[in-house]
């Protein structure tokens, strides 16, 4: 297995086979022994990437599997109404911890009438002794206007809520604070839908 920073979007494999007349494809495209392959695109977390070698007589065969995670953006942001976390949409489990009634803000960019799923889990213990029983939000870009599917909801286990911005939006926040005044702990969340392009 193989990791790369989350910046590398894509790579080259090189095989070279020691049979002179065998044919050489690396994830379904044939290249010829000893070349590079053309970029490969990489997905954040695991990607599988197969190279099969067959024989000049075309009937045996030989596959290898090269596994390279790419890894997850990083996250900027404080985590507070005006500096929220900046979240990906890639399904995995984010930590996190509040400290205060405040509770803790995120943000993740959106594809406008595409629909995101929110999953929060308040038995994720991390990196401290307690968790927290938490209410979810998520608001429209002005922050202040609630998505009526996910406004002030507590579960412990949450299956998901799903969430579909409107046209022309570009972000959704989500405010985790704690079910209880005065509560500190952890939890995790984690966010799956479409991602939208860039560039």
């Amino acid at each position: 297995a193989a990791g790369v920073e989350n910046g590398v979007a894509d790579i080259a494999v090189t095989a070279t086979s020691s049979d002179i007349g065998a044919t050489v494809t690396i994830d379904g495209s044939t290249v010829s022994s000893g070349a590079a392959s053309q970029p490969i695109n990489l997905s954040v977390g695991d990607n599988q990437i197969d190279i099969v070698v067959t024989a000049e007589n075309g009937m045996n065969t030989e596959t290898y599997t090269i596994n390279v995670n790419r890894a997850e953006p990083p996250i900027t942001g404080s985590g507070t109404l005006a500096d929220p976390y900046v979240i990906s949409t890639n399904d995995v489990w984010i930590p996190g911890e509040i400290t205060s009634d405040d509770g803790v803000w995120y943000t993740f960019a959106v594809v406008p009438e595409s629909t995101y799923t929110v999953n929060w889990d308040d038995s994720y213990q991390g990196t401290t002794a307690s968790t927290v029983d938490i209410k979810m939000s998520a608001y429209h870009e002005d922050q202040t206007t609630p998505y009526t599917s996910l406004s002030g909801v507590d579960s412990g286990f949450n299956t998901g809520v799903d969430i579909t911005p409107q046209a022309g939006s570009m972000q959704i926040f989500l405010h985790a604070i704690p079910y209880y005044t005065g509560n500190i702990g952890t939890f995790a969340v984690k966010v799956f839908g479409e991602i939208p392009t860039t560039g």
